[in-house]
């Protein structure tokens, strides 16, 4: 079991600057990350991430799930008419791929 230190090094903020997730994160929306190896070592299906797909791409909220024929990844967003994106798993997880996933959702009230 992790120490309190450990958990709370493991956890960001991440603040939401794209509409691709809207309506369930908008921009300017807080999100709680947790960025520990566990949260990045297997796929919690339907789960939002963060991710980087490309090593130069900046990082991106995405909802995941795995293809249970060939375990790939399936990154999706919330706005209406994009399709998914699919990409290889590599041979040790999904870790390759995936910084945080998400925790906890704020949005500003006034």
């Amino acid at each position: 079991t992790p120490s309190l230190a450990e958990v709370l090094e493991s956890l960001y903020l991440w603040n939401v600057t794209e509409n691709d997730m809207a309506p369930a994160l908008k921009p300017e929306d807080w999100v709680l990350l947790d960025t520990s190896l566990s949260a990045r070592a297997t796929v919690q299906e339907h789960g939002v991430y963060l991710v980087r797909i490309r090593p130069d791409d900046p990082p991106v909220l995405r909802r995941l799930a795995t293809d249970p024929l060939s375990g790939d990844l399936i990154l999706a967003v919330e706005a209406a008419g994009r399709v998914p994106m699919r990409i290889p798993c590599p041979p040790k997880g999904p870790s390759k791929y995936l910084l945080g996933r998400a925790l906890w959702v704020g949005a500003r009230v006034i």
